[in-house]
């Protein structure tokens, strides 16, 4: 089943916009990322998406935008604490730092009695600033619990994709491999490729075809597999030469879906192989390696291995 996107049939505005970046790489890249697409026509701002956004930002990023909110809640409320007259015993009057650390005090309930409100007003204050304290220990809570528990798939896939068999009737290969000590379960692989051949307007089109995979479902995944694809003359990579897909910017998107054995849930991965990382006339090396008493040992050293398939001329 083939999807074509074809910019000619855009609107002008999107089509110029696409032009001033058509040699920049407009598709996909990296493992489990979107990157180097462009978008048009959208309005986003800081709060778009914001929670989605602080489950998926990097965790150095995270924690200093938690510790930049925390010292600025403190900032303001340190402020109101000074503008108050006499509002907090042991401190004196306009004194920012002492209000300050007595607002740091308050927000983590600490208390350390050296220091208390004095007067409605202050003890008012107090009491919002305690509020306003178990909501933001609430969130944050919740966001790491949220990050930590994110169930992940530990799925490791071979840094090239491998082109193997005769002339007539190739096939491509792809290898995953599971770093758990427990399986997946019920495990599917998609595959799809995502290139921009020049439309009959002599413009970049983006073309989504599907690939269609070979044992792409297993019940159970305890080490390793090899999922395959058959070249066919239906097949979206028939007749293209390693130059083509060069020139058509050409990716391959895997996707793996599957169910943790110890969490019941689901878990997911992606990875992309460009163009430069299509291998022909190879195969992967065989990871599982006997042992002298006869069991079998998984070497993940050789995962990324490869064999030339291209026989060598007799002497």
């Amino acid at each position: 089943m083939k999807q074509h996107f074809s910019l000619s049939r855009y609107k002008k505005n999107v089509r110029q916009s696409f032009s001033r970046h058509k040699n920049d790489k407009i598709l996909l890249a990296g493992e489990n990322t979107f990157h180097h697409m462009q978008t048009v026509g959208l309005q986003n701002h800081i709060f778009s998406d914001f929670y989605h956004q602080l489950l998926t930002m990097k965790w150095p990023r995270f924690f200093l935008l938690v510790a930049g909110f925390y010292l600025f809640i403190n900032f303001i409320f340190g402020i109101i604490y000074m503008v108050i007259p006499n509002s907090v015993t042991n401190v004196a009057p306009y004194d920012f730092w002492d209000d300050f650390f007595f607002s740091v005090q308050t927000l983590s309930t600490v208390g350390y009695g050296g220091a208390a409100p004095v007067g409605k007003l202050a003890n008012t204050v107090v009491t919002v600033e305690t509020f306003a304290s178990m909501i933001f220990t609430s969130l944050v809570t919740g966001l790491i619990f949220s990050r930590f528990s994110r169930p992940h798939a530990r799925v490791l896939f071979s840094k090239v994709a491998t082109i193997s068999g005769n002339s007539e009737l190739p096939f491509l290969n792809i290898r995953i491999g599971n770093l758990r000590k427990t399986a997946l379960i019920d495990l599917n692989v998609e595959a799809i490729m995502i290139h921009s051949p020049i439309d009959e307007n002599g413009e970049p089109s983006l073309h989504i075809d599907r690939i269609q995979l070979q044992n792409n479902h297993l019940p159970l995944l305890p080490v390793s597999w090899v999922i395959s694809h058959t070249i066919t003359s239906d097949s979206p990579l028939s007749g293209l030469t390693t130059e083509d897909l060069a020139l058509q910017k050409a990716q391959l998107i895997i996707t793996l879906s599957a169910t943790d054995q110890v969490s019941a849930q689901g878990v997911f991965a992606m990875h992309t192989y460009h163009h430069d990382s299509l291998i022909r006339d190879a195969t992967f090396r065989n990871i599982i390696q006997p042992r002298p008493d006869g069991s079998m040992v998984a070497d993940f050293g050789l995962f990324h291995a490869t064999d030339s398939t291209l026989k060598e001329p007799l002497n």
